[in-house]
């Protein structure tokens, strides 16, 4: 469960990141 939300969160981070990169730039 645990090993499952911290991917998760991870993947979600990533996503995030990307998606204000492209908004900034």
């Amino acid at each position: 469960m645990k090993i499952t939300y911290c991917k998760l969160k991870q993947s979600i981070q990533k996503k995030l990141l990307e998606f204000f990169v492209a908004e900034v730039t």
